[in-house]
């Protein structure tokens, strides 16, 4: 379709304005359905809407029906409007019409509002953050406090040493046994300075 001017347009928008249907207007003016529907989308400060507008004796009389506990078909039979009507004036008036279940079931179904993006993604991070939030309640007795970081140079217990952490054993006994834990590199299972008291001992002896 070729863009027509204003001076095109203004006398398909006076024959709308006249009463004509898109039919009569495409009888008259030549035009297609499908270019009449398009200049009227482009131009709609020209094209006044053809929608009724509701009275307010219409969404009174809805309203109180509504809140009575009539169902939604029921009301819209009542007052005489489609129920894709009524629910459009439910939406645009929501302050006069009680909230219920749109099937027209007794009692009150409020909606629970979603939470943000941001909120949603802190409670996939951290659990905390879901008990926090009350996505998973009751769920915060079994999360583990965790260890406060150790210091450097602070002794460990055999559970945390690895490969590269010394095992001297630097004080307790049994299961209460503590580790020097100090990293190295190279073989054995002792850091440098445990590793040297471990062997002059040994050269002195065999010294002698």
């Amino acid at each position: 379709m070729n863009a027509l001017s204003l001076e095109q347009v203004e006398p398909i928008a006076r024959l709308w304005a006249a009463g004509k249907t898109v039919a009569e207007i495409v009888a008259e003016t030549g035009q297609t359905d499908g270019n009449i529907r398009a200049i009227k989308q482009k131009h709609r400060h020209l094209f006044a809407s053809r929608r009724p507008a509701h009275d307010e004796a219409t969404i009174d009389e809805a309203a109180r029906l509504w809140n009575s506990g009539v169902a939604l078909q029921a009301v819209a039979d009542a007052v005489g409007i489609s129920q894709k009507t009524l629910k459009g004036l439910m939406t645009k008036h929501h302050g006069r019409f009680a909230e219920r279940d749109l099937r027209g079931k007794a009692g009150s179904r409020k909606r629970v509002p979603a939470p943000a993006v941001g909120e949603l993604r802190q409670a996939i991070a951290l659990p905390e953050a879901r008990v926090r939030a009350g996505y998973l309640p009751g769920f915060a007795d079994l999360i583990a406090p965790k260890p406060a970081p150790r210091l450097p140079g602070e002794p460990i217990p055999l559970m945390e040493t690895n490969a590269r952490t010394c095992k001297r054993p630097v004080s307790g006994e049994g299961f209460s046994m503590l580790f020097c834990g100090g990293h190295f590199s190279g073989p054995g299972s002792y850091c440098a300075a445990h590793r040297k008291r471990a062997v002059w001992p040994r050269i002195c002896e065999g010294a002698r």
